[in-house]
């Protein structure tokens, strides 16, 4: 097949994403940032949603003295989501924070109760064990405690296990990744935790009820680099893991519940892999996300027709509610204007029919790593995917080096991704929010290797 044949079905599934998000578009409705930002806090290096809250992580932001102790930050929406506060509606810190904790490194959010990584925080004396930080609304989310309800660790934790890299939570069972730490010989081989609150998330046990590992595990794979949950079904990354025709291809992993989150088997029920321009150093798991009978893995290292790390993500849908999972990805998603060292799905998060795809360093015109995201919205409820996607989401005031989609986040009609170095790193992030596509326009450029360009529009 020509390469200019090659092109032309590009252009066409570009003109079909157009049609499918022709009466859905994202507008950017705000742009979040901390009040006491200061350059290198790294504002918007975790991201999360919930309804009409979002939460920020600033995990190098200095607290008092301590320097690059992390902080987190509420923005809470007044009109169900319709407007956004451009600076926090409240701080989090933790009451036990230190220099270097890196609080914020991760966060999570799932209605009144918000998780917050500290990857390397020292609990018990170990260096850079890490500890996570639950904080609970009592009204609803209207105002949130400044410091913690309770402080989770790991009941084996060690030095330089970095709990709290990803953390999730979803209802009253919390999820925390601990990349490095060993198990039994394997260094770096990973894990991840659970944590379950008995009484509807008012209180959590302060070490973890159960801890999950990949049956397969060696050395490095660093499991637990992310983490996503969705009612009884848990996934985790494990991006370095090496297996097949190369090394740091990546794996995830599905853990499921038989019985309503109360107990979990301590190794998966499946493992993900991809078949798509697979090599080494793809980091198949970098970023994960799961939203019901669907789950969304990125993996930013693929390299695509010779394009290095252009990135891609992968669909994985449940066809039996969750009970199983194919192995391979039933779909496969990338950006119709990828190119070389982009890193689409550096950050991944998906609801519903709608997912978002991070690529901190896409080049936006002239502006290199400005960064971007991307929409990808099913019409059938998930069953199936556009390839490329509906939409490509940029800042209204990008720059240079922003890393815009270094995280991401959705909820509902809500999008939220952070830009971690905006300002000398203070760091900022942006709300994007559905509007009637009936004024809005869109047009792009392909082109093949015959140097022929092709032009599409849709409004």
């Amino acid at each position: 097949m020509s390469s200019f044949t090659i092109t032309r079905l590009v252009l066409f599934a570009v003109l079909i994403a157009c049609l499918i998000s022709a009466s859905t578009l994202l507008q950017q409705e705000a742009q979040l940032l901390a009040a006491d930002g200061a350059a290198g806090d790294n504002f918007g290096h975790s991201s999360a949603i919930s309804g009409d809250v979002a939460l920020l992580g600033a995990y190098q932001a200095d607290v008092g003295g301590n320097s690059d102790q992390g902080a987190a930050y509420i923005f809470r929406s007044s009109n169900g989501g319709a407007t956004w506060p451009s600076s926090q509606t409240q701080k989090l810190t933790a009451s036990d924070g230190a220099a270097g904790d890196y609080f914020g490194y991760s966060s999570a959010i799932s209605g009144d109760v918000a998780l917050v990584g500290a990857a390397a925080a020292d609990p018990n004396g170990n260096s850079g064990q890490g500890a996570a930080y639950i904080f609970r609304s009592s009204d609803g989310g209207a105002t949130w405690p400044p410091i913690q309800t309770q402080v989770l660790t790991a009941s084996d934790g060690a030095a330089l296990d970095e709990f709290g890299y990803s953390s999730a939570i979803s209802g009253d069972v919390a999820v925390v990744g601990a990349k490095n730490a060993a198990i039994g010989s394997n260094s770096n081989q990973g894990a991840a935790y659970i944590f379950r609150s008995s009484d509807g998330g008012a209180t959590w046990p302060s070490n973890e009820t159960q801890k999950l590992t990949a049956s397969d595990g060696a050395a490095f794979d660093y499991f637990g680099s992310s983490s996503s949950i969705s009612g009884d079904v848990i996934l985790v990354g494990a991006p370095s893991k090496s297996c097949c025709s190369g090394y740091d291809q990546g794996a995830a992993y599905i853990f499921r519940s038989n019985d309503g989150g109360a107990t979990w088997p301590s190794n998966e029920t499946q493992i993900l892999t991809h078949n798509f321009y697979k090599s080494s150093q793809d980091y198949f798991g970098w970023s994960s996300s799961i939203s019901g009978d669907v789950a969304l893995v990125g993996a930013r290292g693929v390299d695509i027709s010779g394009k290095t790390s252009q990135g891609a993500a992968f669909i994985f849908r449940s066809s039996d509610g969750g009970a199983t999972w194919p192995p391979i990805q039933t779909q496969v998603l990338t950006a119709s204007d990828g190119a070389a060292f982009d890193e689409f799905g550096y950050s991944s998060a998906i609801s519903g029919d709608v997912a978002v795809v991070g690529a901190k360093n896409a080049a936006i015109g002239s502006n290199s790593n400005q960064g971007a995201a991307y929409i990808f919205r099913s019409s059938d409820g998930g069953a199936t995917w556009p390839p490329i996607q509906t939409q490509k989401l940029t800042a209204s005031d990008g720059a240079v080096n922003d890393f815009f989609g270094i995280s991401s986040a959705i909820s509902g009609d809500v999008a939220l991704a952070g830009a971690y170095n905006v300002n000398s790193g203070q760091g900022a992030a942006y709300i994007f929010k559905e509007v009637s596509s009936s004024s809005k326009s869109s047009s792009s450029k392909v082109d093949d290797d015959d140097n022929t360009e092709l032009t599409y529009s849709c409004s």
